[in-house]
This record gives structure tokens, sequence and C-alpha cells, in this order.
């Protein structure tokens, strides 16, 4: 029987998103009872967290993810178009 590695993703920041994937990279270093290291692995954890507004940002990649590194394209995708779309926000008020 294989074992599940079982981590707790906090919720999605818009605020701060390479804040967000930081704590998550943490997260995933204690993994228990190992380690999360595979790229495919990390993009589902983060797909399966991302709340409905952010996983429309990136949708193109959760329907068609990278074929090489699927974790490291939606984490690049989703810190620049979270952050500027926030800094959009910011800049109306």
């Amino acid at each position: 029987m294989a074992e599940i590695t079982a981590v707790k993703i906090p919720p999605y920041s818009f605020s701060d998103p390479q804040l967000w994937f930081s704590t998550c990279e943490r997260t995933f270093a204690i993994g228990v009872p190992k380690v999360i290291t595979d790229t495919c692995t990390k993009f589902n954890y983060i797909v399966s967290n991302l709340p409905p507004e952010a996983a429309a940002i990136v949708r193109y990649l959760i329907i068609t993810p990278d074929e090489t590194d699927p974790y490291g394209a939606i984490k690049t995708q989703l810190i620049q178009q979270t952050g500027s779309h926030h800094n959009k926000k910011l800049g109306s008020c």
C-alpha cells in the first residue's frame, strides 16, 4: 500500500501571491510521511486550493498544464497576473 502525503495549504493570498507560494513550498518541505518534490503533485495541490477567481486567471494552465514544469508555470503566471491584478485594484480606490 502506497503512503499518502498530506499537507495543509493556506488560503490563497491575492495581496501577496509570492509569499503564498513560499509558504506552500515550506509546507511541501515538511510533508508527512515524506517531502513533496514532484512538480505534478505540487501543481495538483495548488490547483485544488485556488479560489475560483484565481483559477480563472490561469484557466489555460489548469486545462492544459505545462508538460515539463506545471508547478513552475502556474506559479510564475499567478504571481505575475494576480500581483498586477491586485495593484490595479489598489490604484482604482
